[in-house]
């Protein structure tokens, strides 16, 4: 049976009208589903847990971190968090705590154990409840996005060996809505399509469900080409996704050329909260 949900947006690229919040480049998403209250990344420094007080958000209540991915401005905000008294869990691909060569803002384990229990999924889907999945690792199942579009970026294994990065901990969550799955993102570097792809044969393997709501978080269309866009544009309307709410790393230029091609596309920012 599908739950009530709620996202609330802490941290994104821009701020709704009027709302006296702040915005910085990030992203930072509350998610509340059948009692469990989620973290879902924390931007890029201690901005989220301002517009949390700000919006009436306990932050020091919830029950789960989940990270989308390792980079500065969705982890960085996590070494403001509070101390607490109690651990609670965070969960991540294993691969986002490998050190990465051309960053600065690495996330390190150490730094985060004081607050949070790690727990790190090496690749399966994670249910986080009956209605909530992390997506885990996210293969390539089309020809136009993925692995192709990082180049001469390093990553340091366990064993000390320099492997290329491919952004492999970049990952999604899908919540069980009663019209369909809503997918959340943060930065979408395995690619937007392949994301939705793949959370459609996670929730049709665990739900029997395979129509898509709605999709909220990070597309990563950035200076994208109009022909990328365009199939982008395609495989929305070959899902019958219905509508779109675009943060964090998508342009104006992609935001205008989804809603030219048919699609219906919200307008995001700080302080946004969408009901299911």
């Amino acid at each position: 049976m599908a739950c009530e949900a709620t996202i609330s947006v802490l941290t994104d690229n821009n701020t709704k009208r009027d709302s006296h919040l702040v915005a910085e480049h990030g992203l930072s998403l509350y998610v509340e589903c059948d009692g469990l209250k989620l973290l879902f990344d924390a931007g890029e420094t201690d901005v989220y847990l301002k517009n949390a007080a700000k919006m009436r958000i306990d932050l020091q209540s919830i029950d789960i971190v989940a990270l989308s991915h390792h980079h500065y401005d969705h982890v960085g905000g996590l070494k403001y968090f509070p101390m607490q008294k109690r651990k609670i869990k965070l969960v991540a691909q294993k691969c986002a705590f490998y050190p990465r060569l051309d960053y600065s803002n690495n996330l390190a384990k150490h730094e985060i154990t004081n607050n949070f229990d790690v727990i790190t999924v090496d690749a399966e889907p994670l249910e986080l409840n009956e209605n909530l999945i992390f997506l885990g690792a996210i293969p390539e199942l089309n020809d136009f996005e993925g692995k192709k579009n990082f180049k001469n970026r390093k990553l340091m294994l366990p064993s000390g060996e320099l492997a290329d990065d491919f952004i492999e901990d970049d990952t999604a969550l899908i919540y069980k809505s009663s019209e369909g799955i809503v997918v959340i993102t943060g930065c979408s570097h395995s690619g937007i399509c392949n994301i939705i792809q793949y959370a459609i044969d996670t929730a049709e393997k665990k739900w029997g469900i395979s129509k898509v709501k709605t999709v909220i978080g990070g597309l990563h269309l950035i200076n994208s080409a109009p022909n990328f866009l365009a199939k982008i544009i395609d495989f929305f309307k070959s899902k019958g996704i219905s509508e779109i709410y675009p943060c964090h790393c998508t342009d104006l230029n992609a935001k205008i050329a989804l809603a030219r091609g048919g699609l219906k596309v919200h307008e995001v920012g700080v302080g946004t909260i969408i009901n299911f």
